[in-house]
C-alpha cells in the first residue's frame, strides 16, 4: 500500500509529474493512472493505482507491456453504468526511443473487466505506424461495455470501432464534406449511431451513421 496521493512528498512509487488521470466508480472504490516516462534514472511507474478506502490508501496495478515498446499510458478505467461491474482500460505503448518512433508502430491494447476492478484481461488491441512529425489526436468514446470508438491518427481522419468491448476492430477514413482535410480532435457518441465531434479549427460536426460521414452543426 502507498500513502494518500495527497500526501507530501508524493510517494516514490508513483511520481507526480507522472499521472494522468483520475476515475472513481463509488464513493471508495477509484483509480488513477499513470504513464512510464520515456527518459532513463527515473523509476518506471504502474501504470494503476487503486484504491477502496475513499484515496486514503492506494495499490499498485502492474498492467503488461507490448513486446517492443515503452513508456506505456493508462487511461482510468470507465464503468457501464458507472456503478456497474464492466470497465474498461486502454493502455498506449510507444516504440522504445525517439529515433525508432519514425518507423515503430504504436499499439493500443484493451483491458476488461467483469468483477468491479478485482482483476483485468487483456482483450484486444489497435495498432498504427507511428507518423514521425505533428501531433496525433487520441478521444475514445463508449457507449456501452461492448460498442465504442476511437480517434486515433494524424492524417487520414482514421476512426476505428469495436462492437465486442475491444476485442476486435475495423476503421475506416472518415469524410467531411463541408471541410474536407480538417483534422478532428475530439469525439464524443450518445448512441451506436449518433454522435459529435470538434476539429482542431473549433468547428462543431456531428454523425448520424456511426461516424463514417460528419456535418457541420449551425455555422
Amino acid at each position: 500500500m502507498t500513502p494518500g496521493i495527497g500526501a507530501k512528498p508524493p510517494s516514490d512509487d508513483l511520481p507526480e509529474d507522472l499521472k494522468a488521470g483520475l476515475a472513481f466508480r463509488s464513493p471508495t472504490q477509484g483509480w488513477i493512472s499513470a504513464s512510464e516516462p520515456y527518459y532513463t534514472g527515473v523509476k518506471p511507474a504502474p501504470p494503476l493505482a487503486s484504491t477502496h478506502n475513499g484515496g486514503r490508501t492506494w495499490t499498485l496495478m502492474e498492467l503488461p507491456k507490448e513486446p517492443g515498446t515503452g513508456s506505456p499510458t493508462a487511461s482510468p478505467p470507465e464503468f457501464f453504468p458507472l456503478t456497474g461491474q464492466d470497465g474498461l482500460i486502454p493502455l498506449i505503448s510507444w516504440p522504445f526511443t525517439p529515433s525508432e518512433q519514425s518507423t515503430r508502430t504504436q499499439t493500443l491494447v484493451w483491458y476488461q473487466t467483469t468483477d468491479s476492478g478485482q482483476r483485468w484481461t487483456r482483450v484486444g488491441q489497435i495498432t498504427r505506424v507511428n507518423q514521425p512529425t505533428g501531433t496525433a489526436a487520441l478521444d475514445v468514446s463508449f457507449v456501452s461495455a461492448a460498442d465504442g470508438w476511437v480517434l486515433w491518427s494524424k492524417g487520414g481522419q482514421r476512426l476505428w470501432h469495436t462492437d465486442n468491448g475491444g476485442r476486435t476492430w475495423h476503421s475506416w477514413v472518415i469524410h467531411t464534406p463541408a471541410y474536407p482535410g480538417v483534422r478532428l480532435v475530439g469525439i464524443d457518441f450518445l448512441t451506436a449511431r449518433q454522435g459529435w465531434a470538434v476539429s482542431v479549427r473549433g468547428q462543431l460536426l456531428t454523425t448520424g451513421d456511426g461516424g463514417h460521414i460528419w456535418n457541420p452543426i449551425g455555422s
